[in-house]
C-alpha cells in the first residue's frame, strides 16, 4: 500500500474527535465519506470480484452491508441490466496493467462511481475503538481472556480512569459476552483465586467453558483458571497411558483431572480452596466421570493418598503378585509460585516406622514421576532448572530433569513444566548406618 492509499484509509478510521472519551457516545464515531464504488453485472460478479486487484481494494468493516447491493444500469438503447455495487477503500486505484487483466479474466472493466456512505460506531473492531478513545500515551487494551460468557482483562494503573467504556466497548464487541470484569491486584498464594472487579455488564461469574472434549462450570470469581493453559492440559492428558494413575495436587476445578478421568486413569485430585473442591466434585458428576476428590494442603495430600497408595502397591509385589495396576505414577504440582517448595515432601516421604510398622520391603516402592510447574526466566538452561530441582528435592538425581516450556507469562518470564522420576532410594528413609551394614563379630570385639 502505498503512502497516499494509507493516507486515504484514515478517512475510514474513527474520527479524532474521540480521543479521550470516558463515557461512551456511539454518535460520535459517525462519518460520511465519499468514495469509488464498483457496478458489476450479475453475469460477471463470478470472474470479477475474485481478481486479487479487486479482491484487494474492497471495503471490509464489521457489519457493513453496502457491498452487493442490487443495481439497474442501462446501456442507452433502452436495455436494463442487473448488476451489483461494490463499495472499494478510500483512494483505490487501478493501474493501467490491472485494467488489462481484469478485461482478460472477466471479458470487461466494471463501471467505477463515486458513492457516499454512512459508516459509525458498528462499523468498527474493539481495537479500532480502544485505539481511537485511549491516549496517545497510553497503548490500547492489547490482551484478554474469555472464559465463557466473561472477559477478563488486566488493566494497568494507568488505564484504570478507561475502565468503564473499555468494559463497554468489549461488551458490545465480543459476541457471546453478558460480563466484563478487571483483575486488580495479584493471585492470592493459597487459594489461587483473585479479587474480581465488575466494569460493564452482568455480575454473573459462574461460567461453563468447553475444553478437550470435557465440559466445566465454576465461579470465575473464586477459583482459578486460565484458559492459556489449554494446550498444556491437552498436551499432559494425551501424554498418558489410560492404565497410569494421576495424583493431581493442585487440581483446581479438573482441566487436569477431568480429562484424565475420562481417558480412563485413576485419579486423585485434591484443591485446597474450598470453591475448587466444590466444583471440582461437580465437574466430574457434568463429564460423567469419576476421580476421588480432596479439600487438603499438598503436603497432607501426599501423606494422606500418595503415600498410603505406594505402600498398597508395594505389599501387593510382596505377596508376589503383580500390582493392581500396570502403568505409571504420577503426580502433577500445577502451582508455578509456590510448588516447586513442596517437593521436599517426597524424599524420605517412607519412613522407617512406616516401614517397620507396615513391613515394607522398600525395593518394592514403585518410582513415581514428578511433573513440577514453575516460573523461571525465559532464557534458563536445562542445567539450571535441573540444580534448582535437586536443590529444592534436597536430593541429587540420577537422570537429568526433563524440561518442557509451556508459554510465556511476561517479559523474560516463562512458565516451564519439570519433569523427574523418583524411586525409593528417595521415596523411602534410609537405615541408620549402624543399621544398615552388620559388622563381622571380630570388628564388634574390637570396638567393645
Amino acid at each position: 500500500m502505498t503512502k497516499q492509499e494509507e493516507e486515504a484509509m484514515k478517512r475510514i478510521l474513527p474520527p479524532s474527535s474521540v480521543k479521550g472519551m470516558k463515557e461512551l457516545d456511539k454518535s460520535a464515531f459517525k462519518r460520511e465519506l465519499s468514495v469509488e464504488a464498483l457496478i458489476i453485472p450479475l453475469k460477471s460478479i463470478k470472474k470479477t470480484i475474485k481478481h486479487p486487484a479487486i479482491k484487494n481494494k474492497l471495503l471490509k468493516l464489521p457489519c457493513y452491508k453496502l457491498n452487493a447491493v442490487p443495481q439497474e444500469i442501462g446501456d442507452g438503447d433502452g436495455n436494463v441490466q442487473k448488476c451489483k455495487l461494490y463499495i472499494l477503500q478510500p483512494g483505490s486505484k487501478f493501474t493501467e496493467d490491472e485494467r488489462q487483466e481484469i478485461i482478460k479474466s472477466a471479458g470487461l472493466f466494471p463501471k467505477m462511481i463515486e458513492q457516499n456512505i454512512s459508516i459509525g460506531y458498528d462499523n468498527y473492531t474493539h481495537q479500532d475503538v480502544l485505539k481511537a478513545i485511549l491516549a496517545d500515551e497510553e497503548e490500547a487494551v492489547r490482551g484478554f481472556s474469555q472464559i465463557g460468557h466473561i472477559i477478563h482483562i488486566n488493566l494497568r494503573e494507568s488505564l484504570l480512569p478507561f475502565k468503564s467504556i473499555i468494559g463497554q466497548v468489549l461488551l458490545d464487541k465480543q459476541p457471546k459476552v453478558r460480563t466484563v470484569v478487571n483483575k486488580p491486584g495479584i493471585i492470592d498464594t493459597e487459594f489461587r483465586n483473585f479479587h474480581v472487579e465488575l466494569i460493564a455488564g452482568e455480575e454473573d461469574f459462574i461460567a461453563t467453558v468447553g475444553e478437550h472434549n470435557c465440559k466445566f462450570q465454576f465461579d470465575f470469581s473464586k477459583v482459578f483458571w486460565n484458559s492459556r493453559l489449554s494446550t498444556e492440559h491437552t498436551r499432559v492428558a494425551e501424554m498418558m497411558s489410560r492404565d497410569d494413575v494421576i495424583f493431581d495436587m493442585f487440581a483446581g476445578v479438573g482441566p487436569f483431572a477431568v480429562p484424565l478421568a475420562k481417558k480412563g486413569c485413576e485419579v486423585f485430585a485434591n484443591d485446597l480452596n474450598p470453591h475448587s473442591f466444590e466444583w471440582l466434585r461437580k465437574n466430574a458428576k457434568l463429564n460423567k466421570t469419576m476421580y476421588a476428590s480432596h479439600n487438603l494442603d499438598g503436603s497432607e495430600f501426599v501423606n494422606k493418598a500418595l503415600l498410603p497408595f505406594l505402600v498398597k502397591r508395594s505389599k501387593e509385589r510382596d505377596d508376589g503378585g503383580s500390582p493392581a495396576g500396570t502403568g505409571g505414577i504420577h503426580v502433577l504440582m500445577n502451582l508455578p509460585k509456590t510448588a516447586i517448595e513442596f517437593l521436599p515432601i517426597f524424599s524420605n516421604l517412607i519412613t522407617r516406622d512406616v516401614i517397620d510398622k507396615e513391613k515394607v520391603t522398600v525395593e518394592n516402592i514403585p518410582s513415581i514421576s514428578v511433573h513440577v510447574y514453575n516460573f523461571e526466566h525465559e532464557e534458563s538452561t536445562k542445567e539450571y532448572l535441573h540444580e534448582l530441582f535437586e536443590k529444592n528435592l534436597q536430593r541429587k538425581l540420577e537422570n537429568p530433569v526433563e524440561v518442557h516450556y509451556v508459554r510465556n507469562v511476561a517479559p523474560l518470564k516463562g512458565m516451564f513444566c519439570l519433569t523427574a522420576t523418583l524411586d525409593h532410594t528417595i521415596l523411602c528413609e534410609a537405615l541408620p548406618l549402624d543399621d544398615a551394614v552388620e559388622q563381622p563379630e571380630a570388628k564388634r570385639a574390637k570396638i567393645d
